[in-house]
Parts: structure tokens; C-alpha cells; sequence
């Protein structure tokens, strides 16, 4: 009994974890549920939630460009936007009309110097519709019920990954990183989401 327990013992010291069926990954992030299924997949999704107030948010907006331009194919990427207190759903609104017309990262970037490059009061639907207008959207964005339930549940789900601070990004439904697990460093955030993405895709 004792020489079979020796034998036992000696095979999992020669056979790596995840030889059983587990898998790990390298960086910084909370894990939602079960890692394995975030592996094996030919492409990696990501899902952003962000706020037009959001300084990290407006930043990552070049990085994430970047990982796009990096990945190619290979990354699904998908932004949802949300808004908190006494903030409007107008700029959400706003994006999703600019989306269905092809034009969700132009008028995203108006909206975001708007805010910070030109102080302007972007919860207001008449400053979101100026901003649009310059994009040549001329649809007032009070006048968009059909958008508000896509909206609504983008909020949702947010709320279903306890997005409580922007950008939360969600990797393969299972994996989020937020800039406060990089230290509130938007470029750290970046490298480590660039690390775990890098991971996924070279261990399908």
C-alpha cells in the first residue's frame, strides 16, 4: 500500500496541473466564473463598459485601438455604454444611433472632447445632438425610444458583471480587469489585458 501511494504521489509531481483539465493565466484580473472556459476559442471577446465622464475611458481609447490593430480577427470587440446617478442616457443613446449608421468611434471620440477638451455639458440632449450634427447625424437623440431598451440593457448587464467602475473589461464571460487592479494605470491595464489576450489565443 505504501509503495503504491509513492507512485501516486511521484505521478502528480511529474504530470502538471492542468494535465487534469486546468488551465492558469498570467496577469491581474477577477475571475467570474470557470477559467477553462475562457480557453479554447479562435477568437477572444471583450466587452467594455464605459462612461463619457470617464478620463480612464477617454485614454483607453487609443490603447484599445491598439489591440485591435494588433489582433485583428482575432479579437471581438464589443463597448457598451453606461451612466451613473444623476448623468443621462442621451450620449448612450447617441452612441447606439451612431453605431447603426457606422459611426460609433467617430462620434465616441466627439462626445469624449467634448467633454474634456471642450468642458461641454454632454448629459444635455441638445449638446449630444450638436456633437452628432457635426458627424452629420441630424436625429434628435429625445426622439429615440426604440434605442432606450438597448440601453437599458446594456445597463443590465453591467449590473451582471458588477461593473461598478469604467472601463470594466469582461474577457470571454469569465474574466474581468478594471484600471483599479492595475493601480489605476491605464497603461498597465493595457499590458495586462494585451498578456491574458495573448495567453488565450496561443493556448486554443
Amino acid at each position: 500500500m505504501k509503495k503504491i501511494l509513492i507512485i501516486l504521489f511521484a505521478a502528480i509531481l511529474l504530470f502538471p496541473i492542468k494535465s487534469f483539465g486546468f488551465k492558469t493565466l498570467p496577469g491581474k484580473y477577477v475571475l467570474l466564473g470557470d477559467i477553462n472556459k475562457a480557453f479554447g476559442k479562435d477568437r477572444v471577446t471583450i466587452v467594455e463598459f464605459f462612461n463619457f465622464s470617464c478620463g480612464h475611458c477617454y485614454k483607453f481609447l487609443t490603447y484599445s485601438k491598439n489591440l485591435e490593430l494588433k489582433y485583428g480577427n482575432k479579437l471581438a470587440y464589443v463597448k457598451i455604454p453606461i451612466f451613473w446617478g444623476r448623468q443621462t442616457q442621451f450620449p448612450a443613446i447617441a452612441f447606439y444611433l451612431a453605431q447603426s449608421k457606422g459611426m460609433a468611434e467617430e462620434v465616441t471620440k466627439n462626445i469624449f472632447d467634448a467633454n474634456f477638451d471642450g468642458g461641454a455639458q454632454i448629459f444635455d440632449p441638445r449638446v449630444v445632438n450638436f456633437i452628432i450634427s457635426e458627424s452629420g447625424i441630424a436625429e434628435d437623440v429625445r426622439n429615440q425610444n426604440n434605442l432606450i431598451a438597448k440601453v437599458r440593457q446594456g445597463m443590465e448587464l453591467a449590473s451582471k458583471y458588477k461593473a461598478s467602475e469604467t472601463p470594466t473589461i469582461i474577457i470571454n464571460d469569465v474574466i474581468k480587469v478594471t484600471p483599479r487592479i492595475a493601480g489605476g494605470d491605464v497603461e498597465k491595464m493595457t499590458e495586462n489585458l494585451d498578456l491574458i489576450i495573448s495567453k488565450l489565443l496561443s493556448n486554443k
